[in-house]
């Protein structure tokens, strides 16, 4: 569990590090850490209960038109 948790704190590094390279505000970085930690955790982690989770996540993303590759390994 502290290797996931290692890993989830590295994505979001890479995630908010581009979201500032592309010229984003640290507000704003602020405002979308504090979602992902929040709503967005909380709705992944209701659907992880029924293993949806990634899915959930990859379908909702290709809707808005981001290119999400399906994960590999279950949860």
């Amino acid at each position: 569990m502290k290797e996931r948790n290692d890993i989830a704190t590295r994505a979001t590094y890479l995630c908010l590090l581009a979201c500032y390279q592309v010229g984003l505000s640290p507000r704003t970085l602020k405002r979308i850490q504090d979602v992902m930690t929040g709503p967005v955790a909380d709705k992944y982690n209701e659907y992880r209960n029924d293993q949806l989770a990634d899915l959930w996540a990859q379908v909702t993303l290709q809707s808005i038109g981001i290119e999400a590759p399906q994960t590999k390994e279950p949860l």
